[in-house]
């Protein structure tokens, strides 16, 4: 099967290159790489202090994990936690996997369509609908709308690192 993958532009974590890895070794061609830019027209400005908050208020319990984490790490420095080692150290997703050298890498700004809401250009549109079957979204935390959803026979696969190992099995067993 022929596989494109959009991820954010810059290096990733340890998660989001195996997951790349195991679409590899099940066989599947990545002929296309999109490295998004962050979007550069915010509607809305960021007050970490307000979006803690707003998360936590909104039982996002992430920053609860990672609270734990930091306290764990200061009243214990050396029983850190190794799984937030590998999801914290950034690596470059060329180095880590020399056979997507061949493939066509493209980078580009998501157009913002709201607050979560992003689209993708049309001519990014049609070279994903030339090249793949499926697009997949690793690390890449936006909401794709309109018209990307349909532009590949089978749709848009995303994967997040909540659980890293779910994720990296779901694409294991999709492919």
């Amino acid at each position: 099967m022929n596989v494109s993958i959009l991820i954010p532009k810059g290096n990733l974590n340890f998660t989001e290159i195996e997951s790349i890895k195991s679409i590899l070794r099940a066989g599947h061609e990545i002929n296309l790489v999109l490295r998004a830019e962050k979007s550069t027209s915010r509607i809305y400005k960021s007050n970490k202090k307000k979006t803690v908050l707003r998360q936590f208020l909104h039982n996002d319990w992430s920053y609860l994990i990672k609270l734990e984490r930091r306290i764990g790490e200061r009243l214990k420095p050396e029983t850190k936690d190794s799984l937030g080692e590998l999801t914290s150290r950034r690596y470059n997703l060329l180095d880590q996997i020399p056979e997507l050298n061949d493939s066509e890498v493209i980078e580009f700004e998501p157009i913002k369509l709201n607050k979560y809401d992003h689209d993708i250009t049309d001519s990014i549109l049609k070279k994903i609908s030339e090249k793949s079957d499926v697009l997949i979204l690793i690390g890449f935390n936006k909401i794709i709308k309109g018209n990307a959803l349909n532009c590949t026979k089978f749709g848009i696969l995303s994967t997040h690192p909540a659980d890293i190992y779910i994720s990296i099995e779901v694409v294991r067993i999709v492919f």
